[in-house]
Protein backbone atom coordinates (compact mmCIF):
# COMPACT_ATOMS: atom_id res chain seq x y z
CA UNK A 1 0.00 0.00 0.00
CA UNK A 2 1.43 3.12 -0.91
CA UNK A 3 1.22 6.13 1.85
CA UNK A 4 -0.30 9.43 1.07
CA UNK A 5 1.14 12.50 2.05
CA UNK A 6 -0.37 16.17 2.17
CA UNK A 7 0.00 19.89 1.39
CA UNK A 8 -2.56 21.98 3.36
CA UNK A 9 -2.58 25.16 2.86
CA UNK A 10 -4.81 28.32 3.92
CA UNK A 11 -3.98 31.72 6.01
CA UNK A 12 -2.36 32.10 9.42
CA UNK A 13 -5.11 29.91 11.34
CA UNK A 14 -3.86 27.08 9.28
CA UNK A 15 -0.93 26.25 12.27
CA UNK A 16 -3.69 26.43 14.88
CA UNK A 17 -5.79 23.71 13.12
CA UNK A 18 -2.44 21.57 12.74
CA UNK A 19 -1.61 21.78 16.61
CA UNK A 20 -5.26 20.30 16.92
CA UNK A 21 -4.60 17.63 14.23
CA UNK A 22 -1.41 16.87 16.58
CA UNK A 23 -3.46 16.16 19.37
CA UNK A 24 -5.82 14.16 17.43
CA UNK A 25 -2.90 12.53 16.00
CA UNK A 26 -1.90 11.23 19.67
CA UNK A 27 -5.79 10.23 20.59
CA UNK A 28 -5.42 7.76 18.01
CA UNK A 29 -2.32 6.35 18.91
CA UNK A 30 0.16 7.72 17.06
CA UNK A 31 3.37 9.74 17.60
CA UNK A 32 3.96 12.17 15.67
CA UNK A 33 6.89 13.85 14.54
CA UNK A 34 6.88 17.29 14.62
CA UNK A 35 9.19 19.20 12.36
CA UNK A 36 9.07 23.14 13.22
CA UNK A 37 10.62 25.11 10.38
CA UNK A 38 9.35 28.82 11.41
CA UNK A 39 8.81 28.63 15.29
CA UNK A 40 5.47 27.57 14.79
CA UNK A 41 4.68 25.20 17.54
CA UNK A 42 3.13 26.64 20.82
CA UNK A 43 3.32 23.95 23.52
CA UNK A 44 1.26 25.57 25.85
CA UNK A 45 -1.85 25.58 23.45
CA UNK A 46 -1.18 21.85 22.52
CA UNK A 47 -0.84 21.00 26.52
CA UNK A 48 -3.93 23.30 26.90
CA UNK A 49 -5.66 21.39 23.77
CA UNK A 50 -4.71 17.78 24.75
CA UNK A 51 -6.01 18.43 28.31
CA UNK A 52 -9.25 19.60 26.73
CA UNK A 53 -9.51 16.51 24.93
CA UNK A 54 -8.90 14.41 27.83
CA UNK A 55 -5.08 13.07 27.20
CA UNK A 56 -2.94 12.99 30.47
CA UNK A 57 -0.17 15.64 29.88
CA UNK A 58 2.53 13.55 30.86
CA UNK A 59 1.81 10.65 28.22
CA UNK A 60 1.28 13.61 25.77
CA UNK A 61 4.71 15.29 25.86
CA UNK A 62 6.10 11.81 25.53
CA UNK A 63 3.83 10.58 22.60
CA UNK A 64 5.23 13.98 20.53
CA UNK A 65 8.95 14.70 19.37
CA UNK A 66 9.39 18.32 18.05
CA UNK A 67 12.57 19.09 15.86
CA UNK A 68 12.96 22.61 15.32
CA UNK A 69 14.73 23.47 11.67
CA UNK A 70 16.71 26.94 11.68
CA UNK A 71 17.58 26.54 8.18
CA UNK A 72 16.59 24.64 4.74
CA UNK A 73 19.83 22.16 5.55
CA UNK A 74 18.64 21.13 8.78
CA UNK A 75 15.09 20.83 7.36
CA UNK A 76 16.78 17.93 5.00
CA UNK A 77 18.76 16.47 7.86
CA UNK A 78 15.49 15.93 10.41
CA UNK A 79 13.26 14.41 7.64
CA UNK A 80 16.62 11.97 6.79
CA UNK A 81 16.03 10.78 10.34
CA UNK A 82 12.38 10.54 10.57
CA UNK A 83 11.20 6.82 11.09
CA UNK A 84 9.04 5.12 8.06
CA UNK A 85 5.81 3.69 8.61
CA UNK A 86 5.58 6.87 10.97
CA UNK A 87 3.22 10.08 10.86
CA UNK A 88 5.20 13.26 10.16
CA UNK A 89 3.79 17.11 10.16
CA UNK A 90 6.24 19.71 8.54
CA UNK A 91 5.05 23.06 9.56
CA UNK A 92 5.83 26.16 7.68
CA UNK A 93 8.32 24.46 5.09
CA UNK A 94 7.72 26.46 2.00
CA UNK A 95 8.75 30.03 3.60
CA UNK A 96 12.09 28.47 4.86
CA UNK A 97 13.04 27.01 1.10
CA UNK A 98 12.15 30.35 -0.18
CA UNK A 99 14.57 32.19 2.53
CA UNK A 100 16.04 35.23 1.51
CA UNK A 101 19.59 33.79 1.95
CA UNK A 102 19.07 31.16 -0.55
CA UNK A 103 19.59 31.61 -4.52
CA UNK A 104 16.24 30.33 -6.73
CA UNK A 105 18.70 27.23 -7.97
CA UNK A 106 19.49 26.78 -4.00
CA UNK A 107 16.21 26.38 -3.53
CA UNK A 108 15.18 24.00 -6.12
CA UNK A 109 17.92 21.67 -4.75
CA UNK A 110 16.70 22.03 -1.45
CA UNK A 111 13.05 21.15 -2.56
CA UNK A 112 14.67 17.76 -4.78
CA UNK A 113 16.35 16.61 -1.74
CA UNK A 114 13.35 16.40 0.22
CA UNK A 115 11.23 15.12 -2.72
CA UNK A 116 14.40 12.10 -2.60
CA UNK A 117 14.50 11.80 0.74
CA UNK A 118 10.54 11.39 1.57
CA UNK A 119 10.16 9.44 -1.70
CA UNK A 120 12.60 6.95 0.45
CA UNK A 121 10.34 6.49 3.13
CA UNK A 122 7.02 4.62 3.53
CA UNK A 123 5.97 7.40 5.80
CA UNK A 124 2.41 9.57 6.25
CA UNK A 125 3.86 13.57 5.72
CA UNK A 126 1.39 16.49 5.92
CA UNK A 127 3.40 19.45 5.12
CA UNK A 128 1.72 22.20 6.63
CA UNK A 129 1.59 25.91 5.08
CA UNK A 130 0.22 29.69 5.47
CA UNK A 131 0.01 31.19 2.22
CA UNK A 132 -0.69 34.80 3.24
CA UNK A 133 -2.98 36.85 1.24
CA UNK A 134 -1.29 39.65 -0.17
CA UNK A 135 0.50 40.14 -3.79
CA UNK A 136 3.45 40.54 -5.67
CA UNK A 137 5.54 38.33 -2.93
CA UNK A 138 7.85 35.46 -4.02
CA UNK A 139 6.47 33.30 -1.23
CA UNK A 140 2.77 33.92 -2.37
CA UNK A 141 3.04 32.66 -6.42
CA UNK A 142 5.22 29.99 -5.14
CA UNK A 143 3.30 28.45 -2.84
CA UNK A 144 -0.14 28.88 -4.55
CA UNK A 145 1.27 27.67 -7.44
CA UNK A 146 3.44 25.12 -6.45
CA UNK A 147 2.35 21.47 -7.79
CA UNK A 148 2.36 19.09 -4.64
CA UNK A 149 4.70 16.90 -7.14
CA UNK A 150 8.10 19.26 -6.77
CA UNK A 151 7.38 18.94 -2.90
CA UNK A 152 6.45 15.48 -2.05
CA UNK A 153 6.28 12.38 -4.07
CA UNK A 154 2.16 11.17 -5.26
CA UNK A 155 0.88 13.62 -2.75
CA UNK A 156 -2.43 15.43 -2.64
CA UNK A 157 -2.95 19.29 -2.71
CA UNK A 158 -6.31 20.39 0.59
CA UNK A 159 -7.75 23.24 0.17
CA UNK A 160 -8.35 25.91 3.18
CA UNK A 161 -9.91 24.62 6.10
CA UNK A 162 -12.97 26.21 8.12
CA UNK A 163 -11.91 28.50 10.20
CA UNK A 164 -12.20 28.19 13.57
CA UNK A 165 -15.59 29.46 15.15
CA UNK A 166 -14.04 31.21 17.97
CA UNK A 167 -12.01 33.29 15.56
CA UNK A 168 -15.14 33.79 12.84
CA UNK A 169 -16.75 35.49 15.96
CA UNK A 170 -14.27 37.70 16.35
CA UNK A 171 -14.73 38.50 12.65
CA UNK A 172 -17.74 39.11 12.79
CA UNK A 173 -17.36 41.81 15.45
CA UNK A 174 -14.64 43.38 13.04
CA UNK A 175 -16.84 43.18 10.54
CA UNK A 176 -19.87 45.34 12.41
CA UNK A 177 -17.84 47.65 13.82
CA UNK A 178 -18.96 50.48 11.94
CA UNK A 179 -22.44 49.50 12.78
CA UNK A 180 -21.23 49.20 16.52
CA UNK A 181 -20.00 53.00 16.15
CA UNK A 182 -23.28 54.21 15.11
CA UNK A 183 -25.40 52.91 17.52
CA UNK A 184 -25.99 54.87 20.51
CA UNK A 185 -24.16 53.93 23.74
CA UNK A 186 -26.78 51.40 25.72
CA UNK A 187 -27.63 49.82 22.54
CA UNK A 188 -23.59 49.16 21.57
CA UNK A 189 -23.83 47.03 24.80
CA UNK A 190 -26.81 44.86 24.06
CA UNK A 191 -24.63 44.11 20.97
CA UNK A 192 -21.87 43.05 22.94
CA UNK A 193 -24.01 41.03 24.96
CA UNK A 194 -24.98 39.21 21.47
CA UNK A 195 -20.94 38.30 21.15
CA UNK A 196 -20.80 37.00 24.69
CA UNK A 197 -24.21 34.64 23.73
CA UNK A 198 -22.45 33.64 20.60
CA UNK A 199 -19.13 32.20 22.76
CA UNK A 200 -21.20 30.13 24.83
CA UNK A 201 -22.46 27.81 21.69
CA UNK A 202 -18.84 28.08 20.18
CA UNK A 203 -18.84 23.80 20.39
CA UNK A 204 -22.21 23.73 18.02
CA UNK A 205 -21.34 26.66 16.14
CA UNK A 206 -18.49 24.61 15.04
CA UNK A 207 -20.18 21.54 14.61
CA UNK A 208 -22.64 23.27 12.38
CA UNK A 209 -20.13 24.60 10.10
CA UNK A 210 -22.35 27.37 8.62
CA UNK A 211 -21.51 28.71 5.27
CA UNK A 212 -22.50 31.79 6.58
CA UNK A 213 -20.88 32.37 9.78
CA UNK A 214 -23.49 35.06 11.43
CA UNK A 215 -26.41 32.47 11.37
CA UNK A 216 -25.19 30.61 14.00
CA UNK A 217 -24.15 33.54 16.23
CA UNK A 218 -27.58 35.16 15.87
CA UNK A 219 -29.02 31.86 16.47
CA UNK A 220 -26.96 31.77 19.63
CA UNK A 221 -28.22 34.83 20.61
CA UNK A 222 -31.93 34.44 20.37
CA UNK A 223 -31.30 30.79 22.41
CA UNK A 224 -29.74 33.18 25.51
CA UNK A 225 -32.54 35.28 24.49
CA UNK A 226 -35.51 32.39 24.96
CA UNK A 227 -34.00 31.31 28.05
CA UNK A 228 -34.44 34.50 29.69
CA UNK A 229 -38.06 35.30 28.54
CA UNK A 230 -38.91 31.66 29.90
CA UNK A 231 -36.80 32.43 32.96
CA UNK A 232 -39.01 35.85 33.16
CA UNK A 233 -42.12 33.90 33.00
CA UNK A 234 -41.88 31.77 35.58
CA UNK A 235 -40.85 34.26 37.83
CA UNK A 236 -43.75 36.22 37.03
CA UNK A 237 -46.19 33.11 37.07
CA UNK A 238 -44.72 32.41 40.75
CA UNK A 239 -45.55 36.30 41.67
CA UNK A 240 -49.17 35.95 40.21
CA UNK A 241 -49.67 32.59 42.35
CA UNK A 242 -48.62 34.74 45.10
CA UNK A 243 -50.88 37.40 45.08
CA UNK A 244 -53.99 35.11 44.49
CA UNK A 245 -53.23 33.25 47.51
Amino acid sequence: MTMRNFLISGPDYIYTMAHRGIVKLVKTGSSPYIVDCGNLIDVYFLVQEASIGGINTEIFLKKVKVARAFNPYQTVSIIRKIPERSVSIILGPIEQITDRGLTFEESIRVLKTIKAVIRKKRATIFAVQSIPEREGRFLDGLASGMDLKILINGGVIMGRTIMPYSMTIEMQRERLKKFRRALRKEDQEYLEEIFKYAKKHVQAGSYAAFPDPIIPLFLSAFIEQEKKIRELEKRVKALENGLSL
